[in-house]
């Protein structure tokens, strides 16, 4: 999408407190798409600094050689749930505070530093007592929360990632879990 021949990325990135407004920084071609809410290392005057990926763009007023590169990508997964984002988006506009800081005061500590961590936020889905009574057979219409409850009922819980694994859809979940 972005990164084709001929195709310079620009990426938007905001700060905890060094810059109250994004910054736009240049991608370099060896480099993959960091998605926005990831954090990366980009120069500022002397120094690198931590920002986050805010937005990107294809077209820039800015002359191109006046851009700076990204330095390094430190994380490849978003730090922020799509309706976290949202959350702080507003919250930044509603106090007139700069979404840089709200991102980051969103943070621990430990991640407003330059560490690449291998984090993996994983939820376990359990089924309760009454799943574990509910009989498959009065789910025959719906044979993907059948499944589901059949997998549940033999497994008790399972991870986040085994239901993706698995391709147990979040519909399904909600559907089951709407039933108990």
């Amino acid at each position: 999408m972005f990164n084709g021949e001929n195709m310079i990325t620009i990426i938007q990135v905001v700060f905890y407190k060094s810059v109250t407004f994004p910054l736009e920084y240049l991608l370099p071609n060896d480099m993959n798409l960091p998605k926005k809410g990831c954090r990366v290392l980009v120069p500022i005057k002397k120094r690198n600094v931590i920002g986050i990926v805010w937005s990107y763009k294809q077209k820039n007023d800015v002359q191109y050689e006046k851009l700076k590169l990204v330095q390094k990508i430190l994380d490849y997964e978003p730090l922020f749930s799509d309706s976290m984002w949202a959350f702080l988006y507003l919250a930044s506009q509603y106090y007139h505070y700069p979404i840089g800081s709200v991102l980051f005061n969103a943070l621990p500590n430990i991640l407003r530093k330059e560490k690449s961590f291998p984090i993996k936020i994983s939820f376990e889905w359990k089924i309760t007592n009454e799943g574990m009574i509910f009989k498959t057979d009065q789910l025959k219409k719906y044979p993907n929360q059948e499944r589901a409850l059949t997998i549940f009922q033999i497994e008790h819980s399972i991870s986040s990632e085994k239901i993706k694994q698995l391709s147990i859809s979040m519909h399904s979940l909600r559907s089951l879990k709407k039933k108990s």
